[in-house]
């Protein structure tokens, strides 16, 4: 297998991890109440524990 084809099937099995994680985000936020336009208010766990860190 030449290396291009090596990475055009890396690239494709990273798509498709992105697409996975859309769906999940999107469940998420379905199940908690949250369209997508509140995306942008819903807190990142990560910033807020490195702020209770400091």
């Amino acid at each position: 297998m030449t290396r291009i084809t090596s990475l055009v099937k890396k690239l494709e099995k990273m798509k498709k991890i992105e697409d996975m994680v859309k769906e999940i985000e999107k469940s998420c936020l379905d199940i908690i109440g949250h369209d997508d336009q509140d995306e942008d208010e819903i807190p990142d766990p990560l910033n807020q524990r490195s702020k209770t860190n400091m």
